[in-house]
């Protein structure tokens, strides 16, 4: 691994909370800055593990590799994780995203399956980290924290549960049109109890794509895999806790109703609304 901005062991270990993303250039100049200094201007608990592609990080602006000494950056595109599952899977990938595949897929979800796939890498190098924190929190880079968010309030949304998410009636029940049976798990914001069965939980999803069965199902992206995991209740061990399931709004972007509204806010579309970020 491959840190800079801070070191391992001490700054680490102090904090029960690790907040995750993951970016390449493009990204970064378009969101993932912002967020970063989100998370440092409202002094939120916790460390960042910042996982990127493509980027120097000494010539980043404002030195934010240097002045933030609680964020973590790691090079995913150093990944073996990453570059194992990218080459065993290359028949899959377009080749305008280095892969063979000529980019006529049956569904609109298999094109990007490879792009998706960073957040489980991302989340499969968070898991070296069990021994220092308890949570891992992945959040989207397309999203901005509002005020401080605390250990003890991420502790009080898990309340015992294994791993939290953004679900909802709506999400589960509605239709897209596209075979799938409802739309899935919001993935932006979704976290993990490592000490009590959130990494069990991971494993299952990281073995959806290291075994390949993610091709049996109907999408193959992060949320969807998630889902598949939630419904599967795969162990007895892993408690899953819908954080929105009382939500009485019909709407997808369901973080904005649930317990995380007055601290962070996921701007879902801003990539390719507002920044030319083609997918």
């Amino acid at each position: 691994m491959i840190f800079l901005g801070t070191s391992t062991g001490s700054s680490m270990a102090k904090f029960n909370t690790l907040f995750v993303t993951s970016f390449n250039e493009h990204l970064y100049k378009a969101t993932g800055r912002s967020l970063l200094k989100s998370f440092t201007k409202t002094n939120t608990e916790g460390n960042m593990l910042v996982t990127y592609e493509g980027l120097k990080l000494g010539e980043m602006p404002n030195n934010e590799a240097d002045k933030f000494n609680n964020i973590v950056y790691y090079d995913l595109g150093k990944d073996d994780f990453l570059n194992t599952w990218l080459k065993e899977n290359n028949d899959i990938i377009p080749k305008y995203l280095g892969g063979a595949h000529p980019g006529n897929f049956k569904h609109k979800f298999h094109k990007r399956t490879s792009q998706w796939f960073r957040k489980i890498a991302a989340l499969h190098a968070a898991m070296q980290y069990k021994d220092d924190f308890r949570y891992v929190v992945f959040i989207d880079s397309d999203s901005q924290f509002k005020q401080k968010v605390t250990n003890s309030f991420i502790k009080q949304q898990f309340g015992g549960a294994s791993m939290i998410y953004h679900y909802g009636d709506y999400r589960r029940t509605h239709s897209s049109g596209d075979g799938a049976d409802g739309i899935g798990i919001e993935s932006g914001l979704i976290g993990f109890d490592l000490h009590n069965g959130g990494d069990l939980f991971l494993k299952e999803v990281f073995k959806q794509y290291t075994s390949k069965s993610f091709k049996t199902h109907v999408r193959w992206d992060d949320a969807w895999m998630f889902t598949i995991c939630v419904k599967k209740n795969i162990n007895s061990k892993i408690t899953c806790k819908d954080l929105v399931a009382n939500a009485s709004i019909r709407t997808t972007h369901v973080v904005a109703t649930g317990p995380f509204k007055d601290h962070i806010v996921h701007n879902k579309g801003v990539h390719w609304k507002q920044h030319s970020v083609q997918f």
